[in-house]
This record gives C-alpha cells, structure tokens and sequence, in this order.
C-alpha cells in the first residue's frame, strides 16, 4: 500500500476496534520517547505471539490483516489483487509462490505478461525451469487468459479453458486475420470445415474475452501524489525518511489497556485480548512495511549518489541486485517500491524510477538506457543540420566512447525521446 492506502485501511481497523485510537496523537519531540512507546508495544506482541497466532489464525476467526488488506479492505477490486488473493490460496512452493508474486506486478494494467521465463530468471536470481513453470501456473489462475504474451496467446488460452472445438482452436492459432477481414469461405476451405462447423467455431470465438483487465475497477479520478520518503543531508550524509516518522498511524486507548489488565470479567478479558492483539499486530506489520521501505530507499540513494547530488543519470541498478544487498526476494522489493515515491531536491519520484537495468553490452562500462538517451541526445544536439547523423552512425559514435548497443538499440531510444528520424531532421 502507498501512503494513502495505509491511511484508509488503518482507518477502517480503527473503526471496528475501539482499543485503536486516532484523536490526539502525540508529535513525539522526543526520540527516547518514541521508541520506549514502540518498544514496549512490540514487546507485548511478542509475549502473546500464541495468542495472537490463534485469533488471526484460527479456522473460524477473521482473516488476518495482510489478507483482508487486498481482498476485503474496502478498496475497489483490481486484477492486481484478484490474482493474489488466488496465489495466497494456492498449495505450491515458497519460491514459487514468490515468482508468482512477482508476474503479478510485471503485468500490465490488461494482464499481459511481455517478460520472457529468461527475463524473469534473471531478475529474480532463479532457474529458467522455475521461472516458465511459474509463468504457466499464473496462466491457470483466474480470469482465463491472464499471463498471455500477446492476442493469440490469450484466445487461445480460454478456449482450451472452455474445452473449446478443435476447429475453434485451428481458427485462433492460423487463421486470426482471415476472421478479422470476414474471410470466412478462405478459412472453411483451408480447414475443411462445413458452414455449420465454422459458425459453431465461429461463435465460440465471438464469446471470448480479449480485454480480461476491464472488469475490475481502475481509478480514474485525479491522483495527487503524496510522497512516502524524503532525503535530507545530515553531517554531509544523504539519509532517507519517511514523511510520517514521527507522526503513528494510531495508538492504543490507555483505558482498553487498563481495563484488560485489572478485569475480571473472563469474557471482557477475552474481548480485549483479542482487539489488543490485532492493534499490536497491525502496528508490528506497519514497522516491518516500514522498516523495508527504508532500507530499500537508503540502498536507493547510496547506489544513486551522483544522481541526487549533481543530477547526473542514473548507473545501472536492478531490483535483482537490490533484493540480494537487502537479503529478500525481488517480489517484495517490488511490491515495497509498487506506488511509491520519494521526495529530494531535483523533485518527486517514483522509487522505481531510480531502477536503471544495465543497456551496454556486458564488458563494457556498465551503463544505464538514461545514461545512453543523454548521450544520444547530446549528439543529435551537436550534429549538422543539413547532414544529420544516422542511427548506425550514432551506434557507432556510442561504441567508440565504450558503449556497445545495437542500431535498433539506439532507434528505440531516440523514438521515446520523441526525436524524429534522420530524413525528418534534416533542414535545407
């Protein structure tokens, strides 16, 4: 969750438990203070793990906190959240549960999956059998033709779900442009199919549903970002923060916590545990999310120190190589930097803008795409405008300043700088 997330669903906790206390939150000035506060709160979590184990764990108890935050929360349902609540509920293994934690967040906003099994393996630091098993396991989830590459892919993945006619198949997978330009005698001949046969299969492709991503809710209101973490300079160090450090979610009504120590009502007693319980949890859940962020943005800074320093580009610095300094999986660095965004001097970004993958070839000075985007503009800018430079001419350019990357490479880049084409720039 971002900030904002947070701030809704803790609001929701603190309505349904009276021992959670928003009014007259204290601005700690004093350190100490603080953390004798969080010290003695988490120490108590701690002497009854049992019991909280048992409220949040039993078969008839409530789900627990991490659970009902992305499935019963009270935000709008997204695909996001649709296939992990599935992912949650599935008997496989750690890893690749997490590899599927992972695809999730590589989807897009319409469930396409672009990244490759060798893609994924590298990222995540596992073998390329682990990473296509878990690719073709997310293609089991729900809605069926979640995880497709592409069009094809996704048809043909609910027909097979659906246990569709061989004809319909045959269709999808040879003959996809022939049905889009009504070719349909092309296609009855080249299948040897009967006009009855091809408008069965015919109508069991019309039933599909190409665009899987749209029944769930998207946010389409006006989003005002609200950074998690700023930077300050302390004795000439860059040092991350986050914007509510000394401001909690909430406390813990002091009555509540008397009453439960003195009653002697047995039902009282057992109420209380267990609304204690989920305070304490939730505020145990809530240091770990933020102790997580923190490392990760520290990392962040440290790795990208000629960037908030002297706005130089980014150096190449993936969430693998993150996820190895910080001794996690790549999924939770993900999901820890997913929404995320950090306040400095040179603006507001999002904690995944400051993840650069490596675009030189390997053995040649690491490099990041920005890096490479600001030398072919830096070239593109100094050309001469009645004989502007080629994209090979560039790519060679980049070579013999040590940067080794393909022509197409290079075309690709200058498309997202929005630079036109050779011809186009040439002026009389």
């Amino acid at each position: 969750m971002n900030e904002a997330e947070l701030e809704q669903f803790v609001y929701a906790q603190v309505l349904d438990n009276p021992v959670m206390d928003v009014e007259n939150i204290p601005a700690f000035s004093d350190g100490d203070r603080k953390q004798q506060e969080w010290s003695e709160q988490l120490k108590w979590l701690q002497g009854h793990e049992d019991q909280s184990q048992y409220h949040f764990h039993a078969a008839d108890a409530r789900p627990n906190l991490i659970e009902y935050a992305h499935t019963q929360g009270g935000f709008e349902e997204t695909l996001e959240k649709h296939l992990n609540t599935q992912i949650d509920a599935i008997e496989e293994s750690e890893e690749l549960r997490m590899l599927l934690y992972y695809l999730v967040e590589e989807l897009d906003e319409d469930g396409y999956l672009r990244a490759s099994a060798e893609d994924l393996a590298k990222a995540c630091g596992s073998s390329e059998e682990s990473a296509r098993l878990a690719i073709a396991r997310l293609k089991r989830l729900e809605p069926a033709g979640v995880g497709a590459f592409d069009f094809k892919e996704r048809l043909l993945l609910q027909l097979e779900r659906k246990g569709a006619s061989a004809a319909a198949r045959l269709i999808v997978q040879n003959h996809l442009e022939d049905l889009a330009h009504k070719r349909y005698r092309r296609i009855e001949k080249a299948l040897h199919l009967d006009q009855s046969s091809f408008l069965r299969a015919q109508a069991e492709i019309q039933s599909l549903n190409p665009h899987v991503g749209n029944r769930f809710e998207r946010q389409e209101d006006t989003v005002y970002i609200r950074p998690d973490v700023y930077v300050e300079e302390e004795a000439g160090t860059l040092q991350a923060h986050l914007v509510r450090e000394d401001h909690p979610y909430y406390t813990v009504n002091n009555y509540y916590l008397d009453l439960y120590r003195t009653t002697q009502d047995a039902e009282v007693r057992s109420y209380l545990k267990e609304k204690l319980s989920q305070a304490y949890t939730l505020l145990f859940f809530i240091s770990q999310r933020e102790r997580t962020i923190l490392r990760c943005a520290n990392l962040l800074i440290e790795r990208q120190q000629a960037f908030f320093r002297e706005g130089a580009a980014l150096v190449p610095f993936t969430m693998a190589e993150t996820a190895e300094a910080l001794g996690v999986h790549p999924s939770t660095v993900s999901r820890t930097v997913k929404n995320k965004y950090l306040q400095c001097s040179r603006g507001v970004f999002p904690l995944r803008y400051f993840f650069e993958k490596k675009a030189s070839a390997p053995g040649d000075t690491a490099m990041g795409s920005q890096a490479i985007k600001e030398r072919i503009l830096k070239h593109i800018s100094n050309e001469d405008p009645k004989d502007p430079l080629s994209d090979r001419e560039i790519t060679e350019r980049l070579t013999v300043e040590g940067c080794v990357i393909s022509r197409r490479t290079v075309a690709k880049y200058r498309e997202e700088l929005q630079i036109a084409g050779r011809s186009e720039r040439r002026q009389p």
